[in-house]
């Protein structure tokens, strides 16, 4: 079903895409006026590489249209948001990050098309599981599109620790494990 897709530039450059939970919000490394208009675009650039993730998670070698499909609460309604956020950026972006972004987002496009069709039924990824996921544990989904909250959330073990911070813990780990690693 993907073996096209796994062939691409795109899959093979989100195969060398860094560690994302460690990057550090775009606001806090100096690019975080909005009076400068790369601000945006460092931000989506940003989220490209978590985009990058979740690629690779998705078209992963040995999977098979069944689990695709069955990612789609979870891995498919996240890719399907992160499209959704940067298209409400898109026009305002460089032309650089446009070309940067567009194959990223065209593969995400396919790999979402190709999930609805497998579906079938009317059935159609949805962006509500990754939407309910984030507002559960207290983030607004469009911040972990374009930031980056949890850079330096750790697992909490501490039986002291506030509910905020039990809640953001577990929540990187769920992105650790399901979306991003």
């Amino acid at each position: 079903m993907f073996e096209d897709l796994r062939r691409s530039p795109v899959y093979q450059q989100a195969l060398r895409t860094e560690d994302v939970l460690s990057l550090p919000p775009v606001r806090t490394v100096g690019f975080w006026n909005r009076r400068t208009p790369l601000a945006d675009d460092m931000r989506v650039l940003q989220a490209g590489k978590r985009l990058d993730h979740q690629i690779r998670r998705i078209l992963g070698p040995g999977l098979s249209e069944r689990d695709v499909a069955d990612a789609a609460p979870y891995r498919l309604s996240a890719m399907k948001f992160f499209i959704e956020v940067i298209e409400q950026i898109w026009p305002s972006l460089q032309p650089d990050t446009k070309a940067r972004m567009g194959p990223r987002l065209d593969i995400c496009r396919e790999i979402i098309a190709r999930a609805d069709k497998y579906l079938g039924n009317g059935s159609r990824v949805s962006v509500d599981g990754f939407r309910h996921l984030a507002i559960t544990h207290g983030f607004e989904p469009e911040w972990l599109v374009l930031d980056n909250p949890l850079c330096r959330v750790e697992f909490v073990t501490d039986p002291w620790a506030t509910d905020q911070e039990k809640k953001a813990s577990r929540l990187r780990a769920i992105l650790r494990d399901w979306y991003w690693s």
